[in-house]
């Protein structure tokens, strides 16, 4: 049972995922860079121009130029918020030695 017990500790130890035979936190950093910044900033730019396109369609109407107005201002809010998250990511990363996650 001891034995049983330490090949389970050693391969827990060693996990790698089975894409591209990556460690998980690489697998996670990747998953990150690649498809959560980038999906997140095109829902933002998407807001973005959803909101111009409200404020170019109000025809004078001010309960629809509010409307308009609070969507613009919440994508922009939502675009410092990517930016500032991927510099606080590359920040730590960058102060604990992790220079091969910095993008």
């Amino acid at each position: 049972m001891n034995q049983i017990t330490n090949y389970l500790y050693l391969l827990a130890a060693d996990f790698k995922s089975p894409i591209q035979d990556q460690y998980v936190e690489d697998l996670i950093v990747r998953i990150v860079d690649q498809w959560v910044f980038p999906v997140a900033g095109l829902i933002a730019v998407a807001f973005l121009v959803y909101g111009g396109v409200q404020y170019i369609t109000a025809a004078g109407q001010e309960d629809k130029i509010k409307t308009a107005v609070r969507t613009i201002t919440g994508a922009i809010i939502g675009l410092i918020i990517i930016f500032a998250a991927v510099a606080i990511r590359n920040t730590i990363f960058q102060a604990i030695g992790a220079q091969n996650y910095i993008s």
